[in-house]
C-alpha cells in the first residue's frame, strides 16, 4: 500500500539503492536483480516503520558482498521480484503461493516485461531458483532453468545464458546469469560449478565472466 522510503526490493521500496533518502538516479540500460517475491506483510510492515529493509539480513549482506567482490555497484542495480504483492500469512521463503494461479502467474509475466522494456537492462542476475522457474516461462532460452537443480543447470553450462531474447518482448538481455538466493548462500553455494570451478569461486567466475560480455564495470559505473 506505500512504498518503504530507503533501500528495498520492488514493489515494497523503489527498488533503487540510496545511501541517502534522496531518490538516486534509475540504472536505465544497466542490471536487473530479480528476486521471487517480496515478503510477508509483518515483515513489510517491519521494514515500513524502520525506513527500509534490514541490510543486515542474509538476503543484502550476502547480496551487497557479492555484487562488491564482482565490481557490480549496487547502484546500477534494479532490485525487483517475479511476482507481485505481498504473502498475507506465512513464512517469506519456499515457493511463492502466486505461482499456483495461472492467470496471476500470467500478469507478472506481462508484468516483468513491462519492466524490461522500461530499464533495458544489460545484464539480468537472477536470485535463486524459484526465480529461475519464473524466468524459464519467459524465454524459451531460459527453459532449461525449469528444471530447477543447480547440478544440472551447471552441468549444462546455463548458469549464464547470453543474448537472451524474451516471449513478447522487443529486447534482447546481452547478459542472464542465475545466482544462488542470498538467504541461502552458505547453505547452497557449494553446490554451484562454472568450467572447473566450485562454489563461490564458480559463482563469482560466472559474475564476472557476465561482467566482461556486456562490457565492464565501467559501463556500469558511467
Amino acid at each position: 500500500p506505500t512504498l518503504i522510503p530507503g533501500l528495498a526490493f520492488f514493489p515494497g521500496g523503489r527498488g533503487v539503492f540510496q545511501e541517502r533518502r534522496e531518490l538516486p538516479n534509475f540504472p536505465f540500460l544497466k542490471v536487473m536483480v530479480i528476486g521471487q517475491d517480496f515478503d510477508n506483510l509483518s515483515n513489510y510492515e517491519c521494514s515500513l516503520r524502520g525506513g527500509e529493509e534490514n541490510r543486515k539480513l542474509a538476503t543484502w549482506k550476502q547480496l551487497l558482498n557479492l555484487l562488491d567482490r564482482a565490481g557490480i555497484p549496487p547502484t546500477a542495480c534494479f532490485f525487483t521480484n517475479a511476482y507481485m504483492g505481498l504473502r498475507e500469512t506465512g513464512k517469506n521463503t519456499g515457493p511463492s503461493p502466486g505461482q499456483r494461479s495461472y492467470s496471476f502467474r500470467n500478469e507478472c509475466l506481462t508484468f516483468f516485461r513491462r519492466q524490461l522494456v522500461l530499464q533495458q537492462p544489460r545484464m539480468i542476475l537472477c536470485l535463486g531458483l524459484h526465480a529461475a522457474a519464473f524466468l524459464s516461462l519467459a524465454s524459451p532460452k531460459l527453459q532449461v532453468w525449469a528444471l530447477e537443480q543447480f547440478s544440472k543447470i551447471d552441468a549444462a553450462g546455463t548458469g549464464l545464458v547470453k543474448e537472451v531474447q524474451f516471449t513478447d518482448c522487443p529486447l534482447t538481455v546481452p547478459a542472464v546469469a542465475l545466482l544462488v538466493h542470498p538467504s541461502h548462500r552458505r547453505l547452497n553455494i557449494k553446490l554451484r560449478t562454472f568450467g572447473s570451478l566450485h562454489g563461490d569461486e564458480a559463482e563469482l567466475a560466472l559474475l564476472r565472466d557476465a561482467l566482461d560480455y556486456i562490457g565492464g564495470a565501467q559501463i556500469l559505473a558511467a
